[in-house]
């Protein structure tokens, strides 16, 4: 898996800025606007951003400096013609996201883009690091549009097994959803984490001191970016491919992985992987689950038997953290918030190579 890896972090509303505010100078001071609502809409007119334009508009051709990175690695994305059909489901995976997603995009997300030959699923990269107020752009793999979230999970979680010459298959039942819905609203996970520090804020330079070591989110739940607290660090679960050193299991592990899965607050495999994808994993079961009543199970069957079932939200463990989900959707009527960004890493494009925090991976 190409490593690709970026960082994310932060908690709660966005500012709105009309379309007055893109039309005035960077130098207007009788707007009534907060500092922070002058310094958001002065990046926004810096790096290209509308934020009276609708998401769906924002898809367009992928940033060259997103493509410099694969062609870095040695390899050759492509662009890719979007359909009407295809236009048809990013809209409809747009209108599903959360409340706050949709505020923190409205502000934050520069670009939407597809391309082909890209070796992981999805990349959420932050357009200036540099600056208090962090704009993305997110590029996701085309083929995904052809698939459901049920043959991509299946595909994701069975990656972690070598099913090869086996009986053993990893089955996923995500009802309806599509995949690029559940993409869509994973990455625009880490796009308001990023803006809000639901997880741990990260700076480029060492881990964040005490005072930053834990949210409610991670609290008692991650010992830093990507270590589990004692009691979830099953054996297997730290072997996983999704982990730095990590490797691709037997095929007969699933059964025994999946039991132990069951015993952690985590949804997926992946979203045991580091605290942010632990939240954007979650918040996406959560999402599905619990407002559009879809279910969300991983089957693992040997041959035609079941022989363990994973219904995360069904689970003691997972259901402790629902009520942390309630932020994501007790927007209206909220007032502007502090919108200078309070942590993310400041590495070159936001990105980073193998050996970042691990579970900011958007290699999907």
């Amino acid at each position: 898996m190409f490593p690709l890896s970026v960082k994310f972090a932060c908690c709660l509303i966005c500012l709105a800025a009309s379309a007055n505010v893109w039309a005035q100078s960077e130098a207007a001071t009788d707007t009534g606007l907060t500092d922070t609502a002058m310094v958001q809409a002065t990046t926004q007119r810096r790096h290209g951003l509308d934020p009276a334009s609708q998401l769906i508009e924002r898809i367009g051709a992928t940033p060259e400096v997103v493509i410099q990175i694969f062609r870095e690695a040695g390899l050759s994305p492509t662009a890719y013609a979007l359909t009407a059909a295809d236009l048809q489901k990013i809209a409809e995976a747009i209108t599903i996201l959360p409340p706050l997603h949709q505020e923190v995009l409205q502000q934050r997300l520069r670009s939407l883009s597809f391309v082909e030959n890209m070796p992981n699923t999805a990349l959420t990269s932050t357009v200036n690091p540099a600056e208090p107020c962090r704009l993305f752009d997110i590029t996701i793999r085309a083929a995904i549009l052809k698939q459901s979230a049920s043959e991509w999970v299946a595909e994701k979680e069975g990656s972690c097994f070598d099913l090869s010459n086996s009986e053993v298959r990893i089955q996923a039942d995500v009802g309806t959803i599509t995949a690029i819905q559940y993409v869509l609203l994973h990455e625009a996970t880490h796009v308001v984490d990023a803006t809000k520090d639901i997880t741990p804020s990260i700076r480029s330079g060492p881990e964040p001191g005490p005072a930053a070591a834990e949210t409610p989110f991670t609290a008692g739940i991650w010992e830093d970016r990507q270590t589990p607290a004692r009691p979830w660090q099953d054996a297997k679960l730290m072997m996983i491919r999704f982990r730095q050193g990590g490797r691709v299991l037997p095929a007969g592990d699933a059964k025994q992985v999946y039991r132990a899965l069951g015993k952690t607050p985590f949804v997926t495999l992946y979203g045991s992987c580091a605290r942010t994808e632990d939240l954007a994993e979650y918040v996406t079961v959560y999402h599905l689950t619990q407002k559009l009543q879809q279910p969300f199970r991983i089957t693992v069957l040997e041959g035609s038997a079941e022989v363990l079932v994973h219904e995360p939200i069904a689970s003691p463990l997972p259901r402790g953290r629902l009520d942390l989900m309630n932020p994501f959707y007790e927007i209206a009527g909220s007032s502007p918030q502090e919108e200078t960004d309070k942590g993310m890493d400041g590495t070159a494009a936001g990105v980073r190579g193998p050996g970042g925090d691990g579970g900011d991976k958007v290699e999907r």
